[in-house]
């Protein structure tokens, strides 16, 4: 057997922590006396059943001991729960967005290697992509809410201008994220976070409207919000790019978004196509929203779509090369051939 005994370490640790917890929480002796007891009758039963020698519980005990002397009040300064605390909630939501497609899970494996070796000082990669997602699923009804979303976000938009949040997951993952925007960008880059997030309750309203726009409209809503969004990703990354240098990807993004959730963004009620070419589409078509993708018409649109995006990102691919020395040239390449499986054969 090993000396010291790991068992005996953790039950110790433990029993100390939920122990010192008890004592915050003013549950008294009773309680604290539960968790050490319980750190005991381990202790004994892994000499019992002849896991351990005695000498072994006793490297245990001193090794458990030494930890929460030792680092016990580090772990449980404020700065260190707040941070773990953050981390909790950045890995919960890339859980949740990987369950609903994979890409995600490709995404949140993309910015952990990026925020390596500087972890903390790239968290900012991690906090944005979970926040705004997060705050875009809602708005979608990708994630459930005890509120209409459009409320939700609201009351996030305000507690980020008054910079005094809320202690729900997703108040304080905002709270991050606005945290370490500001130290990368400024106020200048928390103010495009929020337009950002203005521009996606434009959808939500447009979702529960049932409102269409014509191709300009569309266009010009997409741009704004590729434009930001990419934006903000650059500065996380802190690549000297920006979208103004790569205006066709921004184009060629919108279109992306458009083709490839397209039946998703049609069940529930929300209308990318441009209000001409569903006026064109079959009346049948046009009174059921959910058969509009199949319509010849909309088809053909799509198609000479995708003929654009293959343009866009032929040009974009021309501009990153001129960019090979400049930091983000090469997050901006991978961007645009990732797009290109959703291009029309």
């Amino acid at each position: 057997n090993m000396l010291p005994s790991l068992h005996v370490a953790y039950s110790l640790t433990t029993a100390l922590a939920f122990g010192h917890l008890a004592h915050r929480q003013r549950r008294g002796w009773v309680v604290q006396g539960i968790w050490i007891t319980w750190a005991l009758a381990i202790a004994a039963s892994t000499v019992f059943l002849r896991q351990h020698h005695v000498l072994d519980v006793v490297g245990g005990f001193a090794l458990g001991a030494a930890g929460w002397c030792g680092f016990g009040r580090w772990a449980r300064s404020r700065r260190v729960l707040a941070a773990v605390d953050v981390e909790w909630l950045c890995l919960e939501n890339q859980w949740r967005f990987a369950r609903r497609h994979r890409r995600y899970a490709v995404i949140a494996l993309a910015l952990s290697v990026a925020s390596l070796p500087r972890w903390r000082r790239n968290r900012l990669l991690r906090t944005g992509f979970c926040a705004l997602q997060a705050i875009d699923d809602l708005l979608d009804g990708d994630r459930p809410s005890d509120h209409e979303p459009l409320r939700v976000v609201e009351e996030l938009r305000k507690q980020i201008a008054a910079r005094e949040f809320a202690n729900d997951p997703l108040a304080r993952l905002v709270a991050a994220f606005v945290t370490d925007l500001e130290a990368v960008g400024g106020r200048d880059a928390v103010n495009d976070a929020v337009r950002l997030i203005e521009v996606m309750e434009r959808d939500r309203r447009r979702q529960l409207a049932g409102e269409l726009c014509d191709s300009a409209a569309l266009r010009a809503h997409h741009r704004e919000t590729f434009t930001l969004s990419l934006d903000l990703m650059l500065l996380a990354g802190r690549c000297e790019l920006r979208a103004a240098d790569v205006p066709e990807l921004v184009d060629a993004l919108g279109w992306c978004s458009t083709a490839r959730d397209l039946d998703e963004d049609l069940a529930k009620g929300l209308v990318n196509i441009p209000s001409e070419v569903v006026a064109r589409a079959q009346p049948t078509a046009r009174t059921s929203r959910s058969t509009l993708a199949s319509d010849p018409q909309v088809r053909a649109w799509l198609v000479a779509e995708g003929e654009l995006a293959r343009g866009w990102l032929s040009v974009t691919e021309q501009r990153v090369k001129n960019f090979a020395d400049r930091r983000g040239a090469g997050v901006l390449r991978r961007f645009a051939r990732s797009m290109k499986r959703y291009l029309p054969p």
